[in-house]
């Protein structure tokens, strides 16, 4: 058993950051006395409660901790309500969208004809293509299906695709033959 002032010199120890090791050795106890010494500072109480906190359930009565609680709770409705009329909106637009295609499906298939009809021109008379009908004209620097390489100026490997009419149709390189 220790005495007070070894007690009051662990306990300083402690705060000043030694180690429960260290205490143990310089003071020739075992650690789980200088543990339990420890353990009572941090531990003021013997139900853990410190004398000067109220009581849990006082505050959960408290009339401004009611009207806060009240409060943040309505802040929760509106932002859910928010979000509901946004999800609400999203939907609306869609719907619209999906309608305005539907009626006008006819200029729209129109206009993927035309624009492959004209790719179709492009790409069989473009001067920008090889003999396997790959596009010299756009280049990138890695590979992706359905491509091949070639080398440019500087000897770095190149990669070159055998495009679709589509792509065709709105390339800005191409140059007839």
């Amino acid at each position: 058993m220790l005495s007070k002032e070894e007690k009051d010199k662990v306990k300083e120890m402690y705060s000043k950051g030694v180690n429960i090791t260290q205490i143990a050795k310089e003071l020739k106890v075992s650690r789980q006395t200088v543990h339990k010494i420890v353990k009572q500072q941090e531990q003021p109480t013997k139900n853990n409660v410190s004398p000067s906190k109220p009581n849990t359930s006082d505050i959960e009565n408290d009339e401004d901790v009611v009207k806060l609680k009240k409060q943040i709770r309505m802040q929760d409705l509106k932002n859910e309500l928010v979000k509901k009329k946004e999800e609400h909106y999203d939907i609306e637009e869609r719907r619209e969208l999906w309608e305005n295609l539907e009626e006008n499906w006819y200029e729209v298939e129109s206009m993927l004809s035309e624009a492959t009809s004209r790719g179709k021109y492009k790409k069989e008379h473009c001067k920008h293509k090889d003999a396997d009908s790959y596009c010299l004209y756009w280049r990138w620097d890695k590979e992706y299906l359905g491509m091949r390489w070639s080398l440019d100026g500087n000897g770095n490997k190149k990669w070159h695709e055998k495009p679709s009419p589509f792509k065709c149709a709105f390339c800005h390189g191409y140059e007839s033959e």
